[in-house]
């Protein structure tokens, strides 16, 4: 069996000063120092998922109609935004977004919260949805032109270089001000900083799209958490299932690859101390136990997945590569170089 683990954020470009030459836990320097390195297409996960699944870029990659399949929605064949709920902040002249589940709202604030934009935006054919109260979603009653960034791009820095873009961008610019407006005077805000919570005084829209009709699939089964993952894996009819603590057992018994889609590092930008927390959990929860299921024979290929700046490292790894002993040892730093190449 091919086991692929797919590592959002492995390569903290976010965080430019972390010591990535550190010591490494067991798998992951077991698959640095004999696995091989090569360079896929996607530079972020969305990216890559999209790629894999055979999904044709429309304005933007179509995130926001898999991702609502994903969440238990219903695209049917209109075309979708992700409205995610984000704090902007202004930081010496430059507004700043901040997005992290800790400050997430709960599922009451969230239906609040997406009611009363729903009262503001309905004459305008706009509505929106919280089928998960961290991820929203908006329905236009038209294709706008427009093109979005994705808020993993955007998280943590100035708005200004990741704001809609195209012939149609300055209503939609518009209506992000007045989104941010209704959003700052909403009385959640004002109990929210009370309790010591970010305020969600705005939205962050992106990954706009229709469902595509034909996907190819890239794995006999899935694993994972993530809505955009499961939402291709549906449309494509691949079997998928929520990520499990820990490799399972009985993966190696199973032919043909398997897709697992791994959150430990996922919520970690610009949080150093829960980036190594998070990769030690991912280490002893997966990496460890798959490089040694390699040795055992029960499986046959292991293959790292990691997004990176501007492209995506693939480290693969398989039981006759753990013989060459002459390979030369690589680092974090070294999959980052190799990531952030063009």
């Amino acid at each position: 069996m091919h086991c692929r683990l797919l590592v959002p954020n492995l390569i903290p470009s976010a965080m430019p000063g972390m010591p990535l030459r550190q010591v490494l836990p067991e798998g992951l320097a077991t698959l640095l120092k004999f696995g091989l390195v090569t360079k896929t297409a996607g530079n972020e996960m969305a990216d890559w998922l999209c790629a894999a699944f055979g999904v044709e870029r429309q304005q933007d990659n179509p995130v926001a109609p898999f991702a609502l399949l994903g969440d238990d929605g219903l695209p049917g064949d209109g075309y979708w935004l992700r409205a995610d709920p984000v704090t902007v902040r202004l930081m010496r002249n430059q507004l700043i977004l901040f997005a992290d589940s800790a400050n997430a709202p709960s599922a009451a604030e969230a239906a609040e919260f997406v009611a009363a934009l729903n009262r503001h935006f309905a004459p305008d054919g706009l509505h929106f949805s919280a089928p998960h109260p961290h991820r929203w979603y908006l329905r236009l009653p038209a294709v706008p032109k427009l093109h979005t960034h994705s808020l993993a791009r955007a998280n943590g820095r100035n708005i200004q270089h990741f704001l809609p873009s195209g012939e149609e961008s300055a209503p939609w610019r518009k209506l992000l001000n007045e989104a941010q407006m209704l959003l700052h005077q909403h009385p959640l805000n004002a109990a929210r900083e009370a309790a010591g919570l970010l305020p969600v005084n705005s939205i962050w829209l992106w990954g706009g799209g229709t469902l595509s009709a034909r996907l190819s699939a890239p794995c006999n089964r899935l694993y994972a958490d993530d809505p955009l993952a499961r939402g291709l894996a549906l449309a494509a009819g691949i079997p998928t299932a929520p990520l499990p603590p820990a490799l399972p057992e009985n993966e190696g018994k199973m032919t043909g690859a398997t897709l697992f889609v791994a959150h430990h590092l996922r919520d970690t930008m610009w949080q150093e101390e829960a980036w190594r927390i998070g990769l030690e959990r991912l280490d002893e929860e997966w990496l460890a136990p798959a490089t040694n299921a390699l040795r055992q024979g029960k499986l046959q290929r292991l293959t790292l997945i990691a997004p990176g700046e501007s492209a995506t490292a693939d480290l693969t790894l398989t039981r006759s590569d753990l013989w060459k002993i002459w390979r030369r040892g690589k680092s974090l730093a070294d999959l980052f170089q190799f990531a952030i190449k063009t």
